[in-house]
Protein backbone atom coordinates (compact mmCIF):
# COMPACT_ATOMS: atom_id res chain seq x y z
CA UNK A 1 0.00 0.00 0.00
CA UNK A 2 2.83 2.46 0.94
CA UNK A 3 4.45 1.76 -2.04
CA UNK A 4 1.40 2.30 -4.14
CA UNK A 5 0.79 5.72 -2.30
CA UNK A 6 4.78 6.51 -3.14
CA UNK A 7 4.22 5.68 -6.43
CA UNK A 8 1.39 7.71 -7.02
CA UNK A 9 2.85 10.57 -5.40
CA UNK A 10 6.16 10.72 -7.88
CA UNK A 11 3.85 10.22 -10.61
CA UNK A 12 1.70 13.84 -9.39
CA UNK A 13 5.30 15.22 -9.22
CA UNK A 14 5.74 14.31 -13.06
CA UNK A 15 2.84 15.21 -14.31
CA UNK A 16 3.08 18.83 -12.57
CA UNK A 17 5.69 21.20 -14.69
CA UNK A 18 8.25 23.37 -12.70
CA UNK A 19 10.11 25.87 -13.49
CA UNK A 20 13.75 25.12 -13.38
CA UNK A 21 16.60 27.85 -13.15
CA UNK A 22 18.91 28.11 -16.03
CA UNK A 23 22.43 29.17 -16.65
CA UNK A 24 22.57 32.05 -19.19
CA UNK A 25 24.51 34.98 -19.67
CA UNK A 26 23.89 38.16 -18.31
CA UNK A 27 24.51 39.81 -21.38
CA UNK A 28 21.46 37.42 -23.35
CA UNK A 29 19.32 38.32 -21.42
CA UNK A 30 15.65 40.48 -21.89
CA UNK A 31 13.28 40.88 -18.78
CA UNK A 32 9.53 41.04 -19.92
CA UNK A 33 7.33 42.82 -17.80
CA UNK A 34 3.45 44.09 -17.55
CA UNK A 35 2.96 47.08 -19.76
CA UNK A 36 5.95 45.81 -22.60
CA UNK A 37 8.00 46.90 -20.31
CA UNK A 38 11.44 45.46 -20.99
CA UNK A 39 14.22 45.30 -19.03
CA UNK A 40 18.11 44.35 -19.94
CA UNK A 41 20.43 43.64 -17.25
CA UNK A 42 24.36 43.89 -18.24
CA UNK A 43 27.44 42.98 -16.49
CA UNK A 44 30.02 45.19 -18.45
CA UNK A 45 31.60 48.56 -17.22
CA UNK A 46 28.76 51.35 -17.12
CA UNK A 47 29.43 54.92 -18.85
CA UNK A 48 31.98 57.05 -17.97
CA UNK A 49 29.40 59.60 -16.29
CA UNK A 50 30.86 61.83 -13.32
CA UNK A 51 27.97 61.32 -11.42
CA UNK A 52 28.47 57.52 -10.85
CA UNK A 53 31.03 56.64 -7.88
CA UNK A 54 34.38 55.99 -9.18
CA UNK A 55 34.27 52.49 -8.40
CA UNK A 56 31.77 51.98 -10.89
CA UNK A 57 33.23 53.99 -13.34
CA UNK A 58 36.19 52.36 -13.65
CA UNK A 59 35.76 48.88 -13.06
CA UNK A 60 33.00 46.51 -14.19
CA UNK A 61 29.58 46.21 -12.19
CA UNK A 62 26.03 44.65 -12.74
CA UNK A 63 23.07 46.45 -13.33
CA UNK A 64 19.05 45.09 -13.98
CA UNK A 65 18.37 47.51 -15.99
CA UNK A 66 21.28 48.66 -18.98
CA UNK A 67 18.59 50.94 -21.31
CA UNK A 68 15.17 50.14 -20.24
CA UNK A 69 12.54 51.24 -22.74
CA UNK A 70 8.69 50.25 -23.77
CA UNK A 71 8.39 47.67 -26.36
CA UNK A 72 7.11 49.11 -29.55
CA UNK A 73 7.37 52.59 -27.62
CA UNK A 74 9.77 55.45 -26.12
CA UNK A 75 13.43 53.63 -25.57
CA UNK A 76 16.43 54.85 -23.12
CA UNK A 77 14.78 54.90 -20.09
CA UNK A 78 18.54 54.54 -18.68
CA UNK A 79 22.15 54.52 -19.25
CA UNK A 80 22.69 51.87 -16.55
CA UNK A 81 20.49 51.43 -13.23
CA UNK A 82 19.78 50.49 -10.08
CA UNK A 83 23.57 50.13 -9.04
CA UNK A 84 24.99 48.53 -5.98
CA UNK A 85 27.83 49.52 -4.04
CA UNK A 86 28.62 48.20 -0.49
CA UNK A 87 31.03 50.21 1.60
CA UNK A 88 31.99 52.12 -1.91
CA UNK A 89 32.64 48.70 -4.10
CA UNK A 90 30.65 48.00 -6.93
CA UNK A 91 28.69 44.92 -7.43
CA UNK A 92 30.01 42.43 -10.14
CA UNK A 93 28.93 39.05 -10.87
CA UNK A 94 32.16 36.97 -11.02
CA UNK A 95 31.13 34.47 -14.19
CA UNK A 96 28.92 36.82 -16.01
CA UNK A 97 26.24 34.29 -15.79
CA UNK A 98 23.12 34.09 -14.11
CA UNK A 99 20.15 31.41 -12.68
CA UNK A 100 17.32 32.69 -15.16
CA UNK A 101 13.61 31.38 -14.48
CA UNK A 102 11.23 32.33 -15.74
CA UNK A 103 11.55 36.40 -16.14
CA UNK A 104 13.37 36.25 -13.17
CA UNK A 105 17.51 36.43 -13.10
CA UNK A 106 19.60 35.40 -9.97
CA UNK A 107 23.18 36.91 -9.86
CA UNK A 108 25.82 36.20 -7.33
CA UNK A 109 26.61 35.47 -4.72
CA UNK A 110 29.77 37.96 -4.54
CA UNK A 111 31.71 38.85 -1.24
CA UNK A 112 31.75 42.61 -0.43
CA UNK A 113 32.53 43.73 2.86
CA UNK A 114 32.62 40.33 4.12
CA UNK A 115 29.08 39.85 3.49
CA UNK A 116 27.46 37.29 0.42
CA UNK A 117 25.39 39.14 -2.04
CA UNK A 118 23.01 38.05 -4.32
CA UNK A 119 20.77 39.76 -6.23
CA UNK A 120 17.16 38.42 -7.90
CA UNK A 121 15.67 40.53 -10.67
CA UNK A 122 12.42 39.98 -11.51
CA UNK A 123 9.75 41.50 -13.91
CA UNK A 124 6.52 41.45 -12.89
CA UNK A 125 3.87 40.08 -15.46
CA UNK A 126 0.67 42.82 -14.15
CA UNK A 127 2.74 45.42 -14.00
CA UNK A 128 5.35 47.50 -15.66
CA UNK A 129 7.75 46.99 -12.67
CA UNK A 130 11.02 45.07 -11.90
CA UNK A 131 11.64 43.99 -8.58
CA UNK A 132 15.36 43.59 -7.46
CA UNK A 133 16.04 42.11 -4.09
CA UNK A 134 19.39 41.95 -2.70
CA UNK A 135 20.26 40.07 -0.16
CA UNK A 136 23.10 40.10 2.13
CA UNK A 137 24.04 37.12 4.34
CA UNK A 138 26.46 37.19 6.93
CA UNK A 139 28.92 34.02 7.62
CA UNK A 140 30.66 35.28 10.64
CA UNK A 141 29.20 35.70 14.32
CA UNK A 142 29.19 39.31 14.39
CA UNK A 143 26.68 41.67 13.27
CA UNK A 144 28.30 43.58 10.13
CA UNK A 145 26.63 47.13 9.60
CA UNK A 146 27.23 48.20 5.34
CA UNK A 147 26.73 51.50 3.82
CA UNK A 148 24.88 50.36 0.71
CA UNK A 149 24.48 52.89 -2.25
CA UNK A 150 21.96 52.52 -5.27
CA UNK A 151 22.81 54.75 -8.31
CA UNK A 152 21.05 55.46 -11.35
CA UNK A 153 22.47 56.85 -14.56
CA UNK A 154 19.08 57.71 -17.16
CA UNK A 155 19.59 57.71 -20.48
CA UNK A 156 18.49 61.77 -21.24
CA UNK A 157 21.79 62.77 -20.87
CA UNK A 158 21.42 65.74 -18.42
CA UNK A 159 17.85 66.96 -19.24
CA UNK A 160 15.83 64.74 -16.32
CA UNK A 161 13.56 66.44 -14.30
CA UNK A 162 11.23 65.10 -11.00
CA UNK A 163 7.90 65.29 -12.13
CA UNK A 164 6.25 63.72 -9.18
CA UNK A 165 7.82 62.05 -5.60
CA UNK A 166 5.78 61.11 -2.77
CA UNK A 167 6.15 64.26 -0.49
CA UNK A 168 7.77 66.78 -2.63
CA UNK A 169 6.02 66.55 -5.80
CA UNK A 170 7.48 68.14 -8.88
CA UNK A 171 9.93 69.69 -6.72
CA UNK A 172 13.48 67.20 -6.23
CA UNK A 173 13.53 63.90 -4.61
CA UNK A 174 14.51 64.21 -1.01
CA UNK A 175 15.39 60.62 1.57
CA UNK A 176 11.90 60.75 3.02
CA UNK A 177 10.10 60.39 -0.43
CA UNK A 178 9.23 56.32 -0.49
CA UNK A 179 9.17 57.15 -4.82
CA UNK A 180 9.81 59.30 -7.43
CA UNK A 181 8.58 59.62 -11.14
CA UNK A 182 11.56 61.02 -13.61
CA UNK A 183 11.64 62.12 -17.29
CA UNK A 184 13.68 63.92 -19.22
CA UNK A 185 11.07 66.80 -19.85
CA UNK A 186 8.77 68.89 -17.53
CA UNK A 187 6.15 69.42 -20.13
CA UNK A 188 7.04 67.07 -23.39
CA UNK A 189 9.03 63.63 -22.20
CA UNK A 190 11.14 62.10 -25.20
CA UNK A 191 12.35 59.12 -23.60
CA UNK A 192 11.04 56.38 -21.31
CA UNK A 193 9.63 57.67 -17.68
CA UNK A 194 10.77 55.91 -14.75
CA UNK A 195 9.43 55.45 -11.29
CA UNK A 196 11.50 54.58 -8.15
CA UNK A 197 10.37 53.04 -4.98
CA UNK A 198 12.92 52.83 -2.55
CA UNK A 199 11.32 52.34 0.60
CA UNK A 200 7.59 51.76 2.05
CA UNK A 201 5.53 52.96 5.31
CA UNK A 202 7.09 51.82 8.61
CA UNK A 203 9.95 50.29 7.44
CA UNK A 204 12.91 49.65 9.84
CA UNK A 205 15.28 50.78 7.09
CA UNK A 206 15.19 54.29 4.93
CA UNK A 207 17.29 56.08 2.15
CA UNK A 208 19.70 57.59 4.74
CA UNK A 209 20.98 60.02 2.38
CA UNK A 210 20.68 61.22 -1.12
CA UNK A 211 24.36 61.15 -2.24
CA UNK A 212 23.19 62.93 -5.71
CA UNK A 213 19.89 64.05 -5.97
CA UNK A 214 17.89 65.28 -9.19
CA UNK A 215 17.28 68.26 -10.40
CA UNK A 216 21.23 68.35 -10.69
CA UNK A 217 23.80 68.77 -13.89
CA UNK A 218 24.16 65.35 -14.59
CA UNK A 219 21.74 62.46 -14.85
CA UNK A 220 21.65 60.63 -11.77
CA UNK A 221 19.96 59.66 -8.77
CA UNK A 222 22.44 58.21 -5.68
CA UNK A 223 20.62 57.12 -2.85
CA UNK A 224 22.66 55.13 0.26
CA UNK A 225 21.13 53.23 3.07
CA UNK A 226 22.59 51.88 6.63
CA UNK A 227 21.76 47.99 6.49
CA UNK A 228 22.87 46.24 9.77
CA UNK A 229 23.11 42.25 8.92
CA UNK A 230 22.97 39.93 12.55
CA UNK A 231 25.74 37.27 12.63
CA UNK A 232 25.19 34.05 10.91
CA UNK A 233 21.97 35.92 9.45
CA UNK A 234 20.63 37.25 5.98
CA UNK A 235 18.47 40.59 5.45
CA UNK A 236 17.08 42.06 1.99
CA UNK A 237 16.43 45.27 0.60
CA UNK A 238 13.68 45.67 -1.97
CA UNK A 239 13.69 48.51 -4.75
CA UNK A 240 10.80 48.69 -7.49
CA UNK A 241 11.42 50.20 -10.83
CA UNK A 242 8.31 51.11 -13.35
CA UNK A 243 8.54 51.90 -16.95
CA UNK A 244 6.01 54.16 -18.60
CA UNK A 245 5.66 55.33 -22.13
CA UNK A 246 6.50 59.11 -22.82
CA UNK A 247 2.76 59.91 -22.78
CA UNK A 248 2.01 58.25 -19.67
CA UNK A 249 3.19 60.66 -17.15
CA UNK A 250 0.03 60.91 -15.33
CA UNK A 251 -0.23 56.94 -15.35
CA UNK A 252 2.98 56.79 -13.93
CA UNK A 253 2.20 59.48 -10.88
CA UNK A 254 -1.37 57.56 -10.27
CA UNK A 255 0.63 54.00 -10.07
CA UNK A 256 2.82 55.04 -7.94
CA UNK A 257 0.83 55.70 -4.84
CA UNK A 258 0.75 52.10 -4.41
CA UNK A 259 3.73 52.15 -2.46
CA UNK A 260 2.74 54.94 -0.33
CA UNK A 261 0.01 52.66 0.89
CA UNK A 262 0.50 50.69 4.48
CA UNK A 263 0.59 47.86 3.07
CA UNK A 264 2.70 46.68 -0.25
CA UNK A 265 0.15 44.97 -2.83
CA UNK A 266 0.18 41.31 -3.44
CA UNK A 267 1.00 41.36 -6.80
CA UNK A 268 4.66 43.15 -6.26
CA UNK A 269 5.37 40.17 -3.90
CA UNK A 270 4.69 37.26 -6.21
CA UNK A 271 7.03 34.46 -5.72
CA UNK A 272 8.32 35.80 -2.59
CA UNK A 273 8.38 33.00 0.69
CA UNK A 274 6.86 34.07 4.07
CA UNK A 275 11.07 33.48 5.60
CA UNK A 276 12.16 35.77 2.46
CA UNK A 277 9.52 38.50 3.68
CA UNK A 278 10.16 38.77 7.13
CA UNK A 279 13.46 39.76 6.57
CA UNK A 280 13.07 42.51 4.28
CA UNK A 281 14.45 45.59 5.84
CA UNK A 282 13.06 48.67 4.14
CA UNK A 283 9.38 47.77 3.57
CA UNK A 284 6.95 46.66 6.64
CA UNK A 285 5.58 43.13 5.01
CA UNK A 286 3.73 41.93 8.41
Amino acid sequence: MRLKLALAALGLLLAVPVALAAQEAIEDVELEAGGDARFDPSNDKPGNDDCLTADIRDEDAYTPVEDGFIDSGSSDAFDDGVLLLVNGKSFVDADDNGNLTGQQLKVGPSTLAGLKITRTDRALATSPTQRSLISFKNPKNRAKKVAVTIENDYGADDDEVVRASDRAPNLFYSKSDIWVVIADDATSPSDTVVTHAFFGKGANTKVAKVTNGIPNEDSCLNVRYSVKVPGKSKRHLMLFTQLHDDDQVGLARQRAGAFSKAKLGKKFLTGLSKGTKAKVVNWDLK
